[in-house]
Formats: C-alpha cells, structure tokens, sequence
C-alpha cells in the first residue's frame, strides 16, 4: 500500500497532460489505471442505465399527463365557451330589455309632451278669453262712471237753470207782492219741492251707479278667481255676458223713461209759469232739446270712453 500511494503520489506530482505521461508509468501502473477505468465505465454505464430507465418512466409519465392534460383542457374550454355563450346570450337579452324599456319611456315622454303643449294651448286660450271679458268689464265700468259724470253735469244745469228762472220769477214781481202768498209763489215752492225730489233722486240714482260700479268690481274679481280655479266654456260666459248686457240696457231704459217722464212733468210746470208771467220760453228749456241733452247719455261713445276722452257738457244757458 505504501508503494501505491507512493505511485500515486508520484504519478499525481506528474501532469497527467503531458505526451509523456504514460510511458513513465509502470506496467503495473497502467494495469491498475486501467482496472479503475473499467470499474468507472462500469459504474458510469449502470448509472446511465438508472437515468435512462427513469427517464423512460418519467417519458410514459409525461404522455400520460400530457394527453390527460389535452382532455381536461379540451373540456375545459368547451365548458368555458358554453358559459360564455350563456353569458352572451343572457346580455343580449338584458340589452333587448333595456332598449324596449328605453323606447317606452321615450315614447311616453313624448305622448306627456304633446299633452302638456296641448294643455297649454288652451290656457292660453282661456286666459285670452278671460282677459277680454275682464277689458269688457273695465269698459262698461268706465262707460258707468261716466255716464254718472255726464248725468251730475246736466243736474248741475237743471240746478243753474231752475236758480235762473227763479231770479227771473223774482225780478218780475215787485218787492211788495212778496210778502203776500200768490199762487205764483205757490208754484214756485212747488217746484223748489220738484227740484229737492230730483235731486233726493239723483243722490239714489248715484247711489245706484255706485252699487253697479261695486258689482262690476266684485264681479271682475270674481271673474279673475275663477279663471284661476276652474274653466269656463266659452258659451256659458258669452250668454252670460249677454244676459248682463241684456238686463243692464233695460235698467238704463227704464231709468232714461223716467227722466223723460219727469223732464215732461216740469216742462209743463214750466210752460205753465211762463204763460201766466207772460214770457216766452227760451229754446235751451225746450222740451225737445232736453229730450236730447238726455238721449246724449245714451249715444255716448265707447271708444271716447276708452281712451279718457271727456264729454262735453251742455253749456248752461
């Protein structure tokens, strides 16, 4: 052994890469050398067998997995595609859904829009009409305060005149004569009595028009309220109109008979005193052109009216 190691060491102090390697080494040498290479081929090839055995093995393992792998993959991606499908399908009838919601709303909108327009055409319509019963309103109330104006101007004429024929009845009959009750002086209070009756009349007369003036106000307002709260055809409130137009024109009828009846009454007073003085009646106390002076109540114009224009009153004589 120590002859070996010997050699050995002898041949690992040689570098075994040198051209001269072997032929320093010994027959006995080499024949170990090679013995050493036998037993390492040996080894080396049992090796080699183990690796090849188990790479067989693992290569039988590896098709087996790989075509069990294909399989399972293969399934796998038929049950992927199912549900994707179903997935698909499921979204496009959801979208479907939407859209039929969509088209219905849109469609509703569209009937509330034409509803609405609709709906506001005829308030418009409405608050048209109301606004023109309500300038018809204002008109007759302005044409009433007039008329009530024009009626106080022709009293305030009767008053002067009547104070006029008065200073006349005085004038004419002397001083002494006055102390002495005639039946002149009888008709002479009489028609003082005539004039306080007319003008208790015209204070009722205005009292009236004051009363028509408060309906006519009242009646505006009502006309406003409801036009706020509810809808008027436009047949009722024209016949209503009408019906109001109606009996309106017959109270001024009536109220224009009776001025004529008591304009008649005290010009026949009148023509009675001037017979028994013995003076003529002078034209402006006609009983035609007082017929006129009232009849220009009723000929008043509206548009006159409308624009604030004033009247003119009859010159007091």
């Amino acid at each position: 052994m120590s002859i070996l190691k010997l050699q050995l060491s002898s041949l690992w102090s040689v570098d075994p890469s040198s051209p001269h390697y072997y032929d320093t080494c010994s027959h006995a040498m080499l024949r170990l050398l090679c013995r050493w290479k036998d037993t390492d081929t040996i080894e080396w090839q049992y090796i080699c067998d183990i690796l090849v055995n188990v790479c067989s093995k693992m290569s039988e393992q590896l098709l087996v997995l790989q075509q069990g792998t294909t399989e399972t993959h293969f399934d796998n991606y038929d049950q992927i595609d199912a549900e994707y499908e179903g997935k698909v399908l499921a979204l496009e009838e959801k979208l479907s859904s939407c859209e039929a919601i969509k088209n219905h709303e849109i469609e509703k909108l569209q009937a509330e829009n034409t509803w609405l327009q609709s709906r506001l055409v005829q308030k418009l319509h409405q608050f048209r009409y109301q606004n023109d019963i309500i300038d018809q309103l204002k008109k007759d109330l302005i044409n009433n305060v007039q008329k009530t104006q024009l009626s106080e101007g022709r009293r305030l004429c009767y008053e002067h005149r009547i104070r006029q024929l008065e200073e006349q009845l005085e004038h004419n009959f002397p001083q002494e004569h006055k102390s002495e009750p005639s039946a002149r002086d009888i008709e002479v209070n009489q028609l003082k009595k005539t004039l306080a009756c007319l003008k208790s009349e015209k204070e009722e007369e205005t009292k009236t028009y004051q009363t028509e003036i408060t309906k006519l106000q009242t009646k505006l307002q009502q006309c406003q309220k409801k036009g706020k709260k509810k809808e008027v055809s436009p047949k009722e409130s024209y016949a209503w109109k009408l019906t109001e137009v109606q009996t309106d024109l017959a109270q001024k009828k009536k109220e224009i008979a009776l001025l004529h009846d008591l304009v008649e009454e005290q010009y026949c007073q009148l023509r009675d005193l001037h017979k028994q003085l013995g003076t003529e009646i002078s034209l402006d106390t006609k009983l035609v052109h007082l017929k006129k002076l009232i009849g220009k109540e009723v000929a008043c114009d509206s548009d006159s009216c409308l624009t604030g224009q004033e009247q003119v009153l009859p010159e007091c004589p």
